[in-house]
C-alpha cells in the first residue's frame, strides 16, 4: 500500500537524522544562552518549572498560596516533566526542561520525516515536509502548530507522535487489527499532552468509524470499533484518574467563583468559540494562507497524487470531521455542565484545531510532490530557496535560538530585539539577586509582572502571579481562586499598588518603573535598577502571610 523506505536512500536518511540532531543541539545552545539562566523563558514553561520546584522543595513554599500543597494542577503528569528529572545538570530544573524540549524537537522532525518517507519516495520531499512542520503557525485559542515563539511545552511531544499514528492509520485501512493498537498508543499520548491526545484520538476514531476494511462485515467492523474504544479508554482513564481529583463536592458559591476564573482566563482573554474560529479567516491571521493553499492542494493531490497520497486524501475529510466533533463535544459539555451546576472539563478542546495546520502542510507538500517530476530542474533550487526563506523568518523559539547561536559563533552582531531581550534579562537577574539578599527566606513576595523565577530560581514563596488563575481552576481550589480574582479585580480597577496592599504582603518586586512613585508613597524603596525595584512596607508580622 505505502512505499517501503528504500535501502538506496539509507545514507540520505542517516544524513537527515544527523543534521537534525546537530541543528537541535545547536538550537539548544542558543536557546540556553537566550534564556539567561532560565530568566527569559515563556510564561507557560515558567509554570512547568515552578511546579518542578514545588515538587523538589515543597517545604520552602509553606507561605506560597499556590505551591504550599501539591495538587493536580501544580504536579503535572507529563513525559516532558519526567524527562526533565532525568536530564538535570547540577539540579538545574530550567536547563533540564530545555533539554527535554530538545528531545521533543528532535523526535518531531524525525517522525515527520518518517511519515514523509512513507508518503513520498524522495528523501528531499520528506525533509521538506519535516522542516515545514516545525515552522511556528499561530492559531487562535492561545495555541500554535510548530515549536512556538515560547519554549517547548508538552504539546510538541504529542505533535511528534501524531505523524506515526497517521502512518499507522493508513496501514490500518487494510489491517483493522492495528486500530486498537493505534488508539491505545494515542490514549497513552495523554501523558504527552492531554488536550492533543483527546482531539487527535477523536480524529482517528472518526476515520475508523467511517472506513470499514475491505472484506469486513458490519458486525466485524463494529467489534473492531469497540475494541479500539476499549484500548483507548484504558490509558486515558488511568491518566484522568490520577490527574483529575476532587476531594470534596463544590458548593454553589465555589462553582460561581471558579466559573468567574474560567471566564477571565479563557473567555475574556481569548474570546468565544465562534469569534476564535472566524479569526482563522481574517486576512491578518497566520493560518489563512495555509488554509487556502491546503484547500487547493487537496484537489491537486486528489487528481495527480500517487495511490498512497490519494488514499491519504480519502481520510482527510473524516480527520477534519473528527476535529469538528471535538468542537461540538466541547460546546455541548460546556452547556450541559452549566445546567448541572458543574465546571466544564472540555473547554480547551478547541485548541485541537491546530491539527488542521498539519493536514494543510501534508496537502501542500503533496501537491508540490505531484509537480516535482513535471517541473524543470531549476525549480528544485526555487523550492530550496523558499524553504530557506521560511526558516529564516520563522519566529519559533528553536529557529530564533539557532540564528542566535550562528551569529554568536561567527561574531555577527545580534539584532536590536535580541540585545534588548538580553539587557532586560540581566536587569531581572539583578532584581532576583536583590531579593535573595534582602528578603527573608519565608516572606512571600508580590511580583509584577509575572516574576515566577522567584519560585523556581530562588525557591521563594510568591504571593500572586496572573498565570496562577488557571492552576486554581484546574485543581478546583475555590478559596485560592477567590483570592486570585480579588487581586485581579483590584489590579484592574485601582492599579498595581492597590492590588499589592490588598494581598497583605510586605514585599513587592516590580518591573514597571512607572509604578515606582505610587508604590513609594506606601513603602520604602530598598533597591532599584533601570527596570526593577524592590520595596518594603511596615506591617505586623502576623499579617505577612497572604
Amino acid at each position: 500500500m505505502t512505499p517501503h523506505l528504500s535501502r538506496n536512500y539509507g545514507l540520505w536518511d542517516l544524513a537527515f537524522v544527523v543534521l537534525i540532531a546537530c541543528y537541535v543541539l545547536f538550537g539548544l545552545w542558543g536557546v540556553s544562552i537566550l534564556s539567561h539562566d532560565g530568566l527569559n523563558i515563556s510564561s507557560d514553561l515558567c509554570c512547568y518549572v515552578q511546579n518542578l520546584a514545588g515538587d523538589l522543595q515543597r517545604h520552602m513554599f509553606a507561605q506560597d498560596p499556590l505551591l504550599a500543597v501539591p495538587t493536580t494542577a501544580n504536579s503535572i503528569i507529563s513525559l516532558e516533566s519526567t524527562l526533565a528529572t532525568l536530564l538535570q545538570p547540577d539540579n538545574d530544573i530550567v536547563q533540564a526542561l530545555l533539554r527535554a524540549g530538545a528531545v521533543g524537537v528532535f523526535f518531531h522532525y524525525a517522525s515527520c520525516y518518517y511519515l514523509g518517507r512513507r508518503l513520498w519516495h524522495s528523501p528531499a520531499i520528506a525533509a521538506l515536509f519535516a522542516l515545514l512542520t516545525g515552522v511556528t503557525v499561530w492559531i487562535s485559542f492561545g495555541t500554535y502548530w510548530g515549536f512556538g515563539s515560547g519554549d517547548i511545552t508538552p504539546r510538541v511531544f504529542y505533535a511528534a507522535l501524531f505523524p506515526l499514528l497517521l502512518a499507522a492509520t493508513l496501514s490500518s485501512l487494510d489491517k483493522p487489527q492495528l486500530r486498537p493498537l493505534i488508539l491505545f498508543a494515542s490514549g497513552c499520548g495523554m501523558y504527552l499532552h492531554s488536550i492533543s491526545s483527546l482531539v487527535a484520538s477523536c480524529m482517528l476514531f472518526t476515520v475508523f468509524f467511517f472506513h470499514r476494511a475491505k472484506g469486513d462485515s458490519l458486525l466485524r467492523h463494529c467489534v473492531w470499533l469497540l475494541l479500539s474504544l476499549a484500548a483507548w479508554s484504558l490509558p486515558t482513564l488511568v491518566y484522568l484518574g490520577n490527574s483529575i481529583k476532587t476531594a470534596t463536592p463544590l458548593s454553589a458559591h465555589d462553582l460561581a467563583v471558579l466559573q468567574q476564573v474560567f471566564d477571565r482566563r479563557f473567555i475574556e482573554d481569548e474570546g468565544g468559540l465562534g469569534h476564535r474560529l472566524l479569526s482563522h479567516f481574517h486576512y491578518g491571521s497566520d493560518s489563512l494562507p495555509l488554509l487556502a493553499m491546503g484547500f487547493l492542494s487537496y484537489f491537486v493531490v486528489r487528481r495527480f497524487g500517487s495511490p498512497t497520497m490519494k488514499r491519504l486524501t480519502s481520510i482527510i475529510p473524516t480527520l477534519l470531521l473528527g476535529v469538528c466533533i471535538a468542537l461540538i463535544l466541547s460546546v455541548a459539555e460546556t452547556h450541559i455542565t452549566q445546567a448541572l451546576g458543574r465546571l466544564p472539563m472540555a473547554a480547551e478542546l478547541p485548541r485541537g484545531v491546530r491539527f488542521v495546520i498539519f493536514l494543510c502542510w501534508l496537502m501542500i507538500v503533496g501537491a508540490f510532490a505531484c509537480l516535482w517530476q513535471r517541473a524543470p530542474r531549476w525549480s528544485a533550487l526555487l523550492a530550496v530557496a523558499a524553504v530557506a526563506c521560511v526558516l529564516v523568518v520563522d519566529q519559533g523559539r528553536w529557529a530564533v535560538g539557532s540564528r542566535f547561536a550562528f551569529r554568536h559563533v561567527f561574531a555577527i552582531p545580534q539584532s536590536e530585539k535580541i540585545q534588548l531581550c538580553l539587557k532586560n534579562s540581566a536587569s531581572y537577574a539583578e532584581a532576583l539577586q536583590a531579593v535573595q539578599q534582602q528578603v527573608p527566606q519565608d516572606s512571600p513576595i508580590f511580583a509584577e509582572p509575572d516574576a515566577m523565577a522567584v519560585r523556581y530560581r530562588l525557591y521563594r514563596p510568591l504571593a500572586y502571579a496572573f498565570k496562577d488563575g488557571s492552576s486554581y481552576l484546574y485543581s478546583q481550589d475555590a478559596q485560592g481562586a477567590a483570592r486570585w480574582l480579588n487581586l485581579v479585580s483590584v489590579r484592574d480597577k485601582q492599579g498595581l499598588a492597590a492590588a499589592w496592599l490588598a494581598s497583605g504582603t510586605q514585599w513587592i518586586l516590580c518591573g514597571e518603573i512607572s509604578e515606582r512613585e505610587r508604590i513609594g508613597q506606601q513603602a520604602t524603596i530598598v533597591w532599584s535598577n533601570d527596570r526593577w525595584f524592590l520595596a518594603k512596607r511596615s506591617i505586623p508580622t502576623a499579617t505577612t502571610t497572604p
